[in-house]
């Protein structure tokens, strides 16, 4: 899938089978035991897969996340925006989160456009799973773009 494809290389990614299958079960664990996980992002018109955005808290994450990936080939067309700020709202109405962070590979320098976009705000200092990633912290409800 797309864990073993040149797509996840900010997540992780490639992988071997085992790892990309661990990647995958962790996410449908996430909605069978917290109720949230990750979604499929399909485009309109050709119901075609481009990509996944999604709400993630395993334990060893020091806080809950807002995540995304998309193909590279459909990137740069709004589909991780409109997709993020959408998961982003149900997390704070639905969900009652707030805070919330992403954390980013501090190359990809895609995401981290996005997260400005989005409103985000670098947080120096704080943990994250990967100590090399960028923690973004989401602004409150009522101030999000």
């Amino acid at each position: 899938g797309v864990m073993a494809s040149p797509h996840a290389k900010y997540i992780g990614g490639p992988m071997e089978m085992p790892a990309a299958w661990e990647a995958f079960a962790a996410d449908v664990v996430g909605w069978m035991f917290d109720g949230f996980g990750y979604w499929t992002v399909c485009e309109n018109q050709t119901d075609a897969f481009i990509g996944m955005v999604g709400l993630s808290h395993p334990p060893y994450y020091p806080e809950r996340e807002l995540g995304w990936m998309i193909l590279d080939a459909k990137q740069g067309n709004g589909f991780a925006a409109e997709a993020a700020i959408a998961v982003r709202e149900h997390a704070y109405t639905t969900l009652g989160w707030s805070p919330m962070v992403s954390y980013i590979d501090r190359d990809n320098a895609r995401s981290i456009r996005l997260a400005e976009r989005l409103g985000c705000r670098l947080e120096t200092g704080a943990p994250a799973p990967d100590p090399e990633d960028l923690v973004y912290r989401h602004p409150p409800l009522g101030a999000a773009a």
